[in-house]
This record gives C-alpha cells, structure tokens and sequence, in this order.
C-alpha cells in the first residue's frame, strides 16, 4: 500500500514512534543532567533539563495547526535539531564558568519566548497563527534565539569533541529549520507583512 507524504506524516504511527524515540531520547538526557546537578550542585545543569523539559511540555499542549509542511527535509532537520541537543551530556572541560549564568540568562528568556509564542509551539514547520507579541516584535525567531544562547552556555562548562560535534550540528539544522518554517509560514500574507516589519530573525539588528 502506498502513501503520500502528506498521509505518511500524519500517521499516527510515525507520530507515535518520533515521539516514543524522542521521548527515551529525553529521559537519559534528564537522567544524566539531574544526576550531575546532585553530584556538582551547578544549577547549570538542573535549569537546562528544565528547558527541555518546558519544550516538551509546551509542544503536548500545543493546538492544532491551521496548515503543516509536507516537505520531509523540513521534518527531518527538525526532529534531528532536536536530538541533537538531547545528545549532549555532562563532563569535559569548563572553558568558561560563566556558561553556567548564559543558561540562565537563556532559560528566562526562553520562558518569555514561549509564553509569547503559547500553544503555537511546534517542532516541525506548521502554520498555528501568526505571533507578533512580545518577544516577537525584536525577532522572528526568539525561541531559537534563547536555545543557542543556553546551548552555547552548556558547551563552555561541557566542552568534549561529542559535545562540540552536537553543538555545531545543532546551529546548522537551527539555521536550516528557519529557512524551512519561514518557507512555510511566508505561503500567510500575515506572515509576509510580519517579516517586513521584523527584519530580523535572531539578533536584533545584526541577523
């Protein structure tokens, strides 16, 4: 029996499985990041389990989308961003301590941006109505924004060639989940008249 992309990527057995894939994904992740909290006592590693976990949270209570991209590239590169954070684990070097405070710092804006965002959150490109408040008036993106800023912090206090690896291929697929959600989200001309009045998608006048 054959299928079209559209009916393969809403089978429920393929959700279904992403999701138990993902999902064992976040318990050794959880369990390997709050077992190296109760060992160092570096809060670093409790709130960055936390923002996962929000993430997680947020894409269960999600609502259902208007439209969603059938393009498989675009889902491909979204579930593999995300397995790639999830990759990352406790251990090697501190280049810098003060990662620990770039978590932070990216945690609390994670929740302003997600918060903005609400129940629009997605992992792969969907169309749940256009978001234009908050942190959406600096950029186009700010939940991405807020993962590279803790992410990068995570790296500075873990640095381990594993890490760096997960590290570099989670900014590659993040540039290229942008290009795909934008190509999705530009087909609303809400969408199109919000990023000429945003100009920016991670960093206020620079990117």
């Amino acid at each position: 029996m054959k299928y079209t992309v559209k009916e393969l990527l809403y089978s429920p057995l393929l959700n279904r499985l992403a999701g138990l894939i993902l999902g064992g994904c976040w318990v050794v992740f959880a369990w390997t990041n709050m077992k190296a909290f109760i060992e160092t006592g570096n809060y670093a590693f409790l709130l960055f389990c936390l923002s996962e976990t929000l993430q997680a949270v947020f894409f269960i209570i999600r609502k259902e989308p208007k439209t969603v991209s059938t393009d498989l590239f675009a889902w491909a590169a979204a579930f593999a961003g995300t397995f790639a954070v999830l990759s990352l684990r406790p251990g090697g070097a501190v280049i810098w301590s003060g990662g620990s405070t770039m978590i932070l710092i990216g945690f609390t804006l994670q929740i302003i941006a997600l918060v903005s965002l609400n129940t629009s959150f997605a992992i792969a490109p969907a169309n749940r109505g256009i978001k234009t408040e908050l942190s959406y008036k600096l950029v186009r993106h700010p939940i991405y924004a807020t993962y590279i800023i803790s992410t990068l912090g995570y790296i500075l206090i873990n640095a381990t060639p594993m890490n760096a690896f997960w590290f570099s291929f989670f900014i590659v697929l993040t540039l290229l989940r942008i290009s795909e959600e934008e190509k999705h989200l530009a087909h609303d001309d809400g969408y199109r008249s919000y990023m000429k009045k945003v100009p920016y998608r991670l960093v206020p006048f620079v990117y």
